[in-house]
């Protein structure tokens, strides 16, 4: 179906591409559960874009394709893999200057560092996701059940690093 409806668009652009590529990614990921053909996706998209990251919404996608790396990596057991490519989508990220965005990328490190059991880590991230949930326009049942799971899984690193007053 995709690709049919693809075919149809009159004048297609590298970023049209990247973004059924980002489309076929998650779907791989998310319905599939397949993580070698949705990274593998998003490696088109970073292909796709290489040389396309002026624009707020290509940076967006580009960082988005990291973010799919990282979750691709993280579930084939590449622990060191995934932390690099949520850092590096955090970083690009960065240079649209919307810090809303930065939750899904410290949202994802804080989780794995907890995972390794690198709670010192964890805390720094979860902390970021913390300030972002209170921050950032949502709904505020989310923005409550957002809060409220940094704050309980915060809680829950320092007994780990055996802090027991903290």
């Amino acid at each position: 179906f995709i690709d049919s409806a693809f075919r149809s668009i009159p004048h297609i652009s590298t970023f049209d591409i990247a973004k059924k590529y980002h489309y076929l990614a998650n779907y791989y990921y998310d319905q599939q559960r397949d993580a070698a053909k949705s990274g593998a996706y998003a490696d088109s998209m970073l292909l796709a874009i290489t040389d396309s990251t002026q624009l707020p919404e290509h940076i967006k996608l580009y960082a988005s394709a990291l973010l799919i790396k990282g979750d691709a990596a993280k579930s084939e057991s590449r622990y060191n893999d995934a932390i690099s490519y949520f850092y590096r989508g955090r970083l690009f990220m960065r240079m649209t200057k919307d810090t809303c965005s930065f939750y899904e990328y410290d949202s994802r490190l804080s989780t794995l560092y907890y995972d390794l059991g690198r709670y010192k880590e964890a805390v720094r991230y979860y902390k970021k996701t913390l300030d972002v949930s209170l921050h950032c326009p949502q709904n505020l049942f989310t923005r409550f059940a957002q809060v409220q799971a940094q704050l309980d899984t915060i809680a829950l690193c320092y007994p780990n690093m055996k802090q027991y007053d903290s």
